[in-house]
């Protein structure tokens, strides 16, 4: 049973942060993204950005549950 309880934990934390779906240089999409961590998901996007000497820009977009977009603009 202990094991169980064990497994169910990791699942329901691997699950709390925000995390890249997906990225080109021109933009990325957020996953798991509410409003009491849109700070981490603006991390997150502006660490991808600067793969590419951009920076991460939130785009207001209707994009579903838990979804933010981000423009990586120039500096």
């Amino acid at each position: 049973m202990k094991y169980l309880l064990f497994i169910l934990a990791a699942l329901l934390l691997s699950g709390c942060g925000a995390i890249v779906i997906s990225s080109t240089h021109k933009q990325v999409l957020v996953e798991n993204v509410s409003a009491s961590n849109m700070d981490e998901a603006l991390e997150v996007a502006e660490k991808e950005c600067r793969k590419h000497h951009k920076h991460a820009v939130y785009v207001p977009a209707d994009l579903g549950f838990e979804l933010a977009g981000y423009s990586c603009v120039e500096e």
